[in-house]
């Protein structure tokens, strides 16, 4: 595996589809209502501004569409 393939766009396609599943279940866990949007708006801005840095700004929306998946499919 090369080395920069953690660089590549698809990679943060799969980060924001775990960012957003994971966002979920943390926010489900800690049990309050306040927390599930905190922790799911706060991982989806992290894979965002990773891709949007990274790999630029078409890249950072279409990882916004993946964390939306996996959250949706979570939930």
């Amino acid at each position: 595996m090369p080395a920069s393939w953690a660089l590549t766009p698809p990679y943060f396609l799969i980060l924001a589809f775990l960012c957003g599943v994971a966002g979920f279940r943390v926010g489900w866990r800690l049990g309050n209502r306040i927390a599930l949007p905190i922790a799911q708006a706060a991982l989806g801005w992290v894979a965002f501004l990773l891709a949007w840095s990274i790999a630029g700004a078409g890249w950072a929306a279409a990882s916004v569409l993946f964390w939306a998946l996996g959250t949706s499919l979570a939930s």
